[in-house]
């Protein structure tokens, strides 16, 4: 796996914990209503002996619920504590990434263009025509003359 691949993946779980965190403490917040509902219904209201037992099922199902999104809270919470307090860490993955990205594009284009004729005679005129005869180096730090 490349490293940019490896950051992604690390970025993607980052966000899927954040997203998920979220979704947990909304859940987690609607148990808590649904199970104070139940709780006033059997303290406010005299019911017959099967709707209380339909009550007593329904408050079961909602407090494992809530059980589950309280344990997927507990798994997430260390992450988003992380994540709040190393927000530049973050920011700079997401840069680098970003940069790792650009530098694979740059290198998938990357082409060659002769600057010699010592290849020509293997490829039959081949770098002739890539090649622009006009094209000269310059030496590295002389200046141009006329300019």
């Amino acid at each position: 796996m490349m490293n940019q691949e490896v950051i992604a993946e690390l970025l993607l779980f980052m966000r899927e914990v954040q997203k998920g965190y979220k979704e947990v403490v909304s859940i987690e917040n609607e148990t808590e209503k649904q199970l104070q509902d139940i709780a006033h219904r059997l303290e406010i209201y005299t019911d017959s002996y099967h709707e209380t037992a339909k009550l007593g099922k329904l408050f079961r199902e909602v407090r494992r619920t809530r059980r589950k999104a309280k344990e997927a809270q507990e798994y997430a919470e260390p992450v988003i504590r992380w994540i709040e307090s190393n927000k530049a860490a973050m920011n700079s993955l997401e840069k680098l990434l970003g940069t790792l990205r650009h530098i694979q594009e740059v290198q998938g284009k990357r082409a060659y263009f002769p600057r010699s004729h010592i290849l020509d005679y293997l490829t039959d005129g081949e770098q002739r025509s890539m090649r622009s005869d006009n094209f000269q180096p310059k030496a590295a730090g002389k200046a141009e003359k006329g300019k």
